[in-house]
C-alpha cells in the first residue's frame, strides 16, 4: 500500500513542477506567496492570522492547478476554438480570478491593521 502513496506523491509533486514550470501566472502566485511570508513573519502574525493567511495561499494555488488543469484537459480533446471548451476555460479562469480577490481581502484584513500597528509605533 505504501508505494500506491509514494506513487501518488510523485504524480502530485510532477503537477506541481509543471505548474510551476509551465504557467506565467504561477510566478506571480510564487511571489505572493513569499511577500505574505516574509510580511506574516515581519509583522509577528498570529495563530489565528496564519491559519487565514495560509488558507488564502492554498486557496489560490488551488485554483490555479484546477484552472491549469481544464486548460490542457480541453486542449486535448480540441485545439480548434470550440464554444464550449472557451466557456470552460473562461469559467476556469473566473474561479482563480474569484480565489484570488479573496486572498487579497483576506490578505487586506490581515495586513493593513498590522501596518497601521506598525507605522504608529
Amino acid at each position: 500500500m505504501m508505494p500506491d502513496r509514494l506513487r501518488s506523491l510523485r504524480f502530485a509533486l510532477r503537477g506541481l513542477h509543471y505548474l510551476l514550470r509551465s504557467e506565467r501566472s504561477s510566478k506571480w502566485h510564487l511571489a505572493a506567496t513569499a511577500t505574505a511570508v516574509i510580511f506574516g513573519l515581519l509583522f509577528r502574525l498570529s495563530l489565528d492570522q496564519w491559519r487565514w493567511i495560509l488558507l488564502a495561499i492554498a486557496l489560490i494555488w488551488a485554483g490555479e492547478a484546477f484552472n491549469t488543469a481544464f486548460e490542457r484537459l480541453g486542449d486535448a480533446v480540441t485545439l480548434e476554438q470550440h464554444p464550449d471548451v472557451g466557456r470552460a476555460k473562461d469559467v476556469a479562469a473566473a474561479a482563480v480570478l474569484i480565489c484570488v480577490l479573496a486572498a487579497l481581502l483576506i490578505g487586506i484584513s490581515i495586513f493593513v491593521p498590522a501596518i497601521i500597528r506598525w507605522g504608529s509605533r
